[in-house]
């Protein structure tokens, strides 16, 4: 088979916004639920939402719930707010339409315009649960739709290959900011650990792990299981092993590209490492900081080697080939 350069690209990064935006719809909807639950003397804050997606500007906005839900939701101006990540995925999905069933712009026409037309109420604390849960279903079915109407090829590995980096990514970003501020923390989490509890609880749930985390460990809330279960659970297909497993299979079915291969195992020799949980916030941060890091540089390798125009063979008899600017 032979496919353009900027298709694939386009793919690996359809598959990238659409993923970063459910995340953050889940992430903003347990957030929320989690300062209406716990009393103001636990010190968690709105601002701390800014830091999981990377958003500029956050010393600017301060502590203000309204803006930061404005910043991180509805501002256009940010490259990293749910408006703006779905934009881009609905650009990337136009220019693919050709390689996609139909009916997938139909339904990404529908998620954006669900968009659109309820972001205020996103903003509002009042109408946010609902907002993002009607995200959150929009984003997996469409989802669902391209995993049942895609053939196995290389149009579904690099769109595939885009979720599976975003969704390991995210991942270390949520523990990075949620779970720093819980490990070694100190007595004002609560009495018995009643809050802090609250608080590992409300991190499972922005990743949809609480249920398999239970079902898995059979265990009340625990810190080290919460930490084991989320980086080294091979199975639940938020860890970050399941993640690394799944960017090998589907960089396994593309055309040989050494610097990937490169980039891949480091990013798992990383993750190796780490086979004592971290104690401190601070070893917990370093772990997320490198395996970022990783992924970084696994993303630059798979641009160089499949979205730049570089020459690579398929080693069944096709080519990733460009056809210019």
């Amino acid at each position: 088979m032979t496919l353009l350069c900027r298709t694939a690209a386009n793919l690996y990064w359809a598959g990238r916004h659409l993923e970063r935006a459910e995340a953050l719809a889940r992430v903003v909807r347990e957030h929320t639920a989690l300062m209406v639950d716990l009393p103001t003397r636990v010190p968690l804050g709105w601002d701390a939402l800014l830091a999981i997606p990377g958003t500029p500007g956050v010393t600017t906005i301060g502590n203000d719930e309204r803006a930061v839900m404005q910043r991180l939701l509805a501002d256009l101006t940010n490259p990293s707010s749910l408006a703006a990540t779905l934009g881009h995925a609905r650009e990337n999905l136009r220019t693919t339409r050709p390689v996609l069933p139909r009916g997938t712009w139909r339904i990404v026409n529908e998620l954006t315009g669900a968009v659109r037309d309820g972001i205020d109420s996103g903003v509002r604390r009042s109408g946010r649960d609902a907002f993002c849960e009607r995200i959150i279903a929009s984003c997996q079915r469409l989802d669902g739709f391209l995993a049942g109407g895609m053939s196995r090829d290389e149009t579904w590995n690099f769109y595939r290959l885009g979720v599976a980096v975003e969704r390991t990514d995210m991942v270390t970003r949520v523990l990075d900011v949620r779970a720093g501020a819980l490990v070694g923390g100190g007595d004002d989490l609560g009495r018995d650990g009643l809050y802090r509890d609250a608080q590992w609880m409300s991190l499972l749930r922005s990743l949809d792990a609480l249920q398999m985390y239970r079902r898995t460990t059979g265990a009340m809330i625990e810190p080290r299981r919460v930490l084991r279960f989320v980086l080294h659970d091979g199975r639940f297909p938020r860890s970050l092993r399941f993640g690394l497993d799944r960017i090998d299979r589907l960089t396994a079915d593309l055309p040989p590209a050494p610097p990937v291969r490169a980039a891949t195992d480091g990013a798992r020799a990383t993750l190796e490492a780490a086979t004592t949980e971290p104690e401190t916030a601070e070893a917990l941060s370093a772990f997320a900081d490198r395996l970022q890091t990783d992924l970084i540089v696994l993303d630059g390798a798979l641009d160089t080697a499949y979205f730049t125009g570089a020459e690579v063979v398929d080693p069944e008899g096709g080519d990733l080939v460009d056809s210019g600017p």
